[in-house]
């Protein structure tokens, strides 16, 4: 069964996550950019297959012990370069062959290669549908992303920093004025939702958000400047 779905891809119940990469071995933005934070060690491994050139169109790699499980799908050879259909085509294919060898019973898709990749939704779906409509005994969900969508990592981090100041942001995210002002404004007056919304936030860049994801699974004790002033 498939279902399609507008929500982040990071709320599914499904056993596994479809990670879109390149072939190159960086996950510099997007969903790949989340899930090397989420999974660093899925990340080193897909890594070094690059570095190995055994992450190519067409092969998919299984990370399998995590929760949830991890498939990384390359779309494109290099991270500059556009997803291309042929590339989609070759990876469904793989998948279809070899899904239940793998044990997979429940996945997770976004549309593959339709943000950062640069494909049209409507085509990407239409060739995702063709491919895995037939597939027996396995649970499909087709994630359209929706910034309003919320998810457990940003619950968190929002948990953290709800009553911060910029000087409280600079100081325990290690993040510069401007990311600091920036990022306190759009917490405050809740205009990002999810650790993938904070992606497209202004002049926060991608150290800052690195740090964000670093900072939200710290369990160091917070300093808040309000906290300390003393009477």
């Amino acid at each position: 069964m498939i279902k399609k779905i507008k929500g982040n891809i990071f709320n599914t119940s499904c056993q596994t996550l479809v990670n879109t990469v390149n072939c190159v071995g960086v996950m510099g933005k997007g969903i790949a950019f989340e899930c090397k934070h989420r999974f660093p060690d899925m990340f080193e491994k897909y890594k070094k297959f690059c570095e190995k050139k055994l992450i190519k169109p067409g092969s998919l790699q299984l990370w399998n012990i995590s929760k949830p499980w991890v498939l990384n799908f390359p779309t494109k050879i290099h991270w500059k370069d556009p997803s291309k259909i042929e590339y989609l085509e070759k990876g469904l294919d793989k998948f279809k062959n070899e899904y239940s060898k793998k044990g997979i019973t429940s996945i997770a898709f976004p549309l593959l290669g339709a943000s950062l990749g640069g494909l049209s939704e409507e085509l990407v779906y239409k060739t995702m549908i063709k491919y895995l409509e037939p597939l027996k005994n396995i649970d499909i969900e087709i994630y359209e992303y929706d910034a309003n969508a919320g998810d457990d990592l940003f619950d968190l981090f929002h948990q953290k920093v709800w009553r911060f100041s910029v000087d409280d942001y600079k100081k325990n995210l290690k993040i510069n004025k401007i990311a600091a002002e920036n990022l306190k404004r759009a917490i405050d007056e809740k205009n990002v939702k999810s650790m993938l919304g904070i992606q497209d936030l202004s002049q926060v860049g991608l150290k800052a958000i690195e740090s964000i994801h670093n900072f939200t699974r710290d369990k160091k004790d917070i300093l808040i400047q309000s906290e300390l002033d003393l009477f």
